[in-house]
């Protein structure tokens, strides 16, 4: 568009006036025709269209068909009226118009009209099809600001924005009524092209009583903040802000906008007022900035509980923003006492690359906190500061650097990571190898006490090649010698404690007079008895140290020294001294006093102190010997009638005892030698009858015959001996010889030969006089071979017969080849068994353990409690026993639902073990406070259980995956996802990594 169109319709309107004047030359009377039509377009002139609209219809009316023109134009005149008083026949006429009289000069109006019919009726794609056969040169210019206007609009409506601005723009700068719309418009079609300096000039041009000012100052004010011209809109900004109060969402959209630049001027608390502002009034969602800056904002201004929320949605993607708001929420967390998510904050802010500076520091703080804390669950800052130590060994923090990562290694229970770390350090100071000698020498410990002796070994020689401190060399050289004490490796075990003996410094640690008490049980076990004496008598020599229970024990193995050795009065001396140390468990050292006692032939002294063993210790394990030894001691005496009252005591009071059958067999002597042979013979057959395969039972054959002989009765018995299958006379012979043969091999360890030999012998000697040492022997044999489902039938097999020597042992081994199969209900028949027949206590404690693990497994927790309590009553059980019988006691007891007694019983077990039991409780009772609904204690333990048990990453997890459905119970969605996510990167295998996957895509689908 250019000035030419307005010469153009300048000359249309000059000739249209000129066609007028001539045709009022030719009116002469009001009646007249063209005096009547020069009257009605004089009042459509003065814009009187109702009358004028009368006598153009008398015109068209009266007028003849032959004064076409004139009519014709009364015609459009008619129509033009019917415009103005918007009548709706207005568009039919002018449309008729232009079909039937296309080449008139009426008809480039007549376009103009139907145009601005259609865009009242705001049909803009008619409008713009009628304004666009307009020739504007042929235009009325008092017209063309309107029809300009209204056709730019239609093209801003049909966003053809090109052929719109193009429209507006020749009446920009016009007097027209249509400038202020145009100019408005045109600066919006500015703004959207981003021209923002084009924009604001034709916004400021719009008047301020205009109806179009209305949005203009809301666009001036976005586009000030687009330009960051700040000091604008906080000049202008905040009365808009006030001034638009009823249009919500223009108040929200400038009270954001002024918030903003608050914000860029650092002034925080005016911005959180209008940000507040911004936030009443939209509901839209806040994007990153806005939720980064209103955070940034309330941390500025210590509100840092409310600055916490809108960081956690600030963060995003692992972005520049994102490692700043990670930073800011660790130092908001800090402030608000939430120093375990401050550190995983601030660790998260270092992984993110982007800002150096900050990366550092947020490393450095997340160090400071770990060490603070003690809470390290996967070892990151172990790795962070590794990673930075060799990365920037010029650095001026690297002293502070290695001291952190020396006290987190110090700190951290998980050696075996500590110790990796520090393995892959390029360069070692000499606090770092200190660091290390301690480290590897606290993880050999660890192992020690797990049972993993040899990795033990192993790390406590590093701990010896790191020789930094003599305390943890000396000490090192003592657990080596421990753990080969502990695998049967007794003469390597000697050298080590004779090594730590002479290591410097080594008298001084509480330790030492223990190394002189294993000594000597390392030479007792290699029945080196003289060199056991010297180093029990040493150890005795220095009371109180180590306590009394150890001290007793030292006497003890002095007084077995002497025994072994027959100096039986030494003997007694020292076992009165273990009697008099600890008198609760002397039943032992009783009864070894008494047998010394005999030994020297004082068996008034012999009978006396058995006796005080029956009657001190009547449960003690040695109350059979003690029974049987008193009558052993009158039969020798000769005094039949007491020694006949103690055998007969054994028989009634220990059924199960192995000395029942002796003391049948000895009762079955003493009325021999009475020459009672009746009651002889009745006891005697008693016994070969009912336990036909005992060595007792081939004695009192012997005895039988002799009675028979004595009463000239052989054939009575060949008869008895013809009714015993293992008895029969001719076949003893062979039975022997082949028995013999197959025992020789066992004893020289020729286990294949053995087993071959044995099953001869079984096969040909069914009911041999030695099948019952066979099926034993046999089934040792196999069990020492790894073939325990072969053992198994051979140890059933002595099961099945009365108590023998070998019963203990076959229901033990039975019981433990069942348990190791899962066969749980056989596995606690035979440990039930071997609770009612075992003469040695360490095997009623296996047996009582046994039971409590199969009725756990059985799913019987009222029994497995019942055990478990039973197996805690008894003296001597290890600690790993103790810790069983707590770990399993708990689990029952919350399969049961009992939650209250569960949770005393886990706890025990925590307070106990350092091991797999103690992190499992850990976790149960964390799961016990969240189904008792203590969310924050929930928390509290798995914070617990990721300290204490940092190598049991199964059971961390678990805590871990727990604790996300604490968070999420809380609303806290952030730290549910955070700490998902920690188990996706951290836990190296699959089966949880799939459950925290699938609970963190739960938790975002609900977001």
């Amino acid at each position: 568009m250019n000035g030419s169109i307005y010469f153009r319709i300048g000359i249309i309107h000059l000739l249209f006036f000129l066609y007028l004047f001539s045709h009022a030359q030719q009116t002469k009377t009001y009646d007249d025709p063209q005096a009547s039509y020069r009257q009605a377009v004089d009042l459509v002139e003065k814009k009187q269209y109702g009358a004028a609209q009368h006598l153009f219809g008398r015109l068209i009316s009266t007028l003849p068909a032959g004064e076409s023109v004139m009519r014709l134009e009364a015609g459009f005149y008619d129509g033009l009226c019917d415009y103005y008083l918007n009548h709706p026949q207005a568009k039919d006429k002018f449309e008729d118009f232009v079909r039937y009289y296309s080449d008139h000069s009426k008809t480039n109006l007549a376009f103009v009209y139907l145009g601005f019919i259609e865009y009242a009726a705001r049909k803009y794609r008619y409008a713009q099809e009628y304004f666009e056969k307009v020739d504007p040169y042929r235009l009325n210019p008092e017209l063309m600001p309107e029809y300009l206007y209204k056709l730019g609009y239609c093209y801003l409506q049909r966003e053809d924005l090109f052929k719109a601005k193009d429209a507006f723009f020749p009446i920009l700068n016009t007097a027209s009524e249509y400038r202020d719309g145009a100019n408005y418009y045109y600066a919006y079609i500015a703004y959207q092209e981003k021209d923002y300096q084009t924009a604001l000039f034709h916004f400021e041009k719009i008047d301020l009583k205009s109806d179009f000012y209305e949005e203009v100052p809301f666009y001036q004010l976005q586009i000030y903040f687009i330009k960051n011209d700040f000091e604008q809109i906080l000049t202008k900004g905040p009365a808009l802000v006030e001034y638009y109060t009823k249009d919500k969402k223009k108040n929200s959209e400038l009270a954001r906008i002024v918030a903003e630049a608050y914000y860029q001027n650092k002034d925080y608390s005016k911005a959180i007022d209008y940000f507040e502002k911004y936030l009443a009034g939209t509901q839209k969602v806040n994007s990153r900035d806005e939720n980064y800056q209103l955070g940034y904002a309330y941390y500025k201004t210590a509100m840092y509980q409310k600055a916490i929320g809108y960081f956690e949605k600030a963060i995003k993607n692992k972005d520049e923003m994102s490692q700043n708001a990670y930073y800011h929420l660790a130092d908001c967390y800090l402030q608000t006492g939430q120093t375990k998510f401050a550190q995983n904050a601030f660790y998260t802010a270092y992984q993110i690359s982007g800002n150096e500076d900050l990366r550092e520091d947020a490393l450095f703080n997340y160090a400071k906190l770990t060490f603070e804390l003690a809470y390290d669950p996967y070892n990151t800052s172990m790795a962070a500061l590794n990673q930075y130590i060799n990365d920037f060994p010029n650095s001026e923090r690297i002293d502070e650097a290695y001291q952190y990562l020396i006290n987190l290694f110090l700190s951290s229970k998980d050696y075996q990571a500590s110790i990796n770390a520090i393995e892959k350090l390029k360069k070692k100071n000499r606090d770092m190898q200190s660091a290390y000698q301690r480290i590897t020498y606290l993880f050999g410990v660890q192992l020690f006490n797990s049972g993993h002796y040899q990795p033990a070994i192993e790390n406590f020689r590093k701990a010896l090649n790191n020789n930094i401190n003599q305390e943890y060399t000396a000490r090192s050289r003592f657990w080596i010698a421990e753990s080969y004490f502990q695998t049967g490796e007794y003469t390597r075990a000697i050298d080590h404690y004779d090594s730590f003996e002479s290591s410097s410094g080594s008298s001084k640690l509480d330790i030492f007079p223990l190394a002189s008490y294993n000594l000597g049980y390392a030479y007792f076990k290699l029945k080196y008895y003289e060199n056991a004496v010297e180093k029990f008598k040493k150890f005795v020599s220095r009371p109180g140290i180590l306590g009394e229970p150890l001290l007793a024990d030292a006497y003890i193995r002095l007084g077995d020294c002497y025994f072994i050795s027959k100096n039986f009065s030494q003997a007694v001396s020292y076992y009165d001294q273990a009697i008099s140390r600890s008198p609760r468990e002397s039943d032992y050292a009783l009864y070894q006093k008494a047998i010394s006692e005999g030994a020297r032939g004082r068996t008034d002294q012999k009978i006396s102190q058995l006796q005080n063993l029956v009657n001190l210790y009547p449960q003690s394990s040695y109350v059979d010997d003690a029974t049987y030894e008193i009558a052993e001691t009158y039969l020798l005496r000769n005094d039949n009638q007491n020694a006949f009252k103690w055998f007969d005591e054994v028989i009634k009071q220990y059924p199960n005892s192995s000395y029942f059958n002796r003391s049948l067999q000895k009762i079955g002597l003493i009325y021999y030698n009475q020459n009672n042979f009746d009651n002889a013979l009745e006891i005697l057959k008693q016994l070969v009858i009912k336990h036909p395969n005992s060595t007792e039972a081939r004695d009192a054959l012997l005895t039988i015959r002799n009675i028979y002989m004595d009463k000239n009765q052989v054939h009575k018995y060949y008869e008895f001996a013809e009714s015993v299958p293992s008895a029969k006379i001719s076949a003893s012979e062979k039975d022997s010889i082949t028995y013999i043969a197959a025992e020789n091999f066992y004893l020289t360890n020729d286990c294949i030969s053995a087993i071959e030999a044995f099953d001869e012998y079984i096969n040909k000697f069914e009911n041999g006089a030695f099948v019952l040492n066979a099926y034993y022997y046999k089934a040792e044999c196999e069990f020492n071979l790894g073939k325990t489902n072969e053992a198994l039938q051979g140890y059933e097999f002595v099961n099945r017969f009365s108590k023998s020597r070998f019963s203990e042992n076959s229901a033990l081994r039975a019981a433990e080849i069942y348990l190791s199969n899962e066969n749980y209900h056989k596995a606690l028949e035979n440990f039930s068994n071997l609770e009612l027949i075992a003469d040695h206590s360490t095997n009623i404690i296996t047996a009582i353990y046994g039971q409590m693990e199969c009725h756990y497994k059985l799913n019987e927790y009222p029994e497995a409690i019942e055990s478990s309590r039973k197996l805690r009553s008894l003296d001597r059980i290890s600690n790993e026993q103790l810790i069983k019988s707590y770990y399993i006691a708990g689990k029952s007891e919350l399969e049961m639902e009992n939650l209250t007694k569960a949770k005393q019983e886990l706890e025990s077990t925590v307070e106990l073990s350092q091991g797999a039991f103690g992190a499992e409780a850990k976790y149960l009772l964390a799961t016990i406070a969240f189904k008792q609904g203590e969310l924050k204690k929930v928390e509290d333990v798995v914070v617990e259980l990721a300290g204490q048990y940092p190598s049991y990453e199964y059971w961390k997890a678990k805590g871990f995956l727990l604790l996300s459905d604490v968070y999420v119970s809380l609303g806290n969605i952030f730290q549910a996802k955070e700490t998902l996510q920690s188990i996706i990167q951290y836990y190296p295998d699959k089966d949880l990594k799939e459950i925290a996957i699938e609970k963190l895509n739960d938790i975002e689908k609900k977001e």
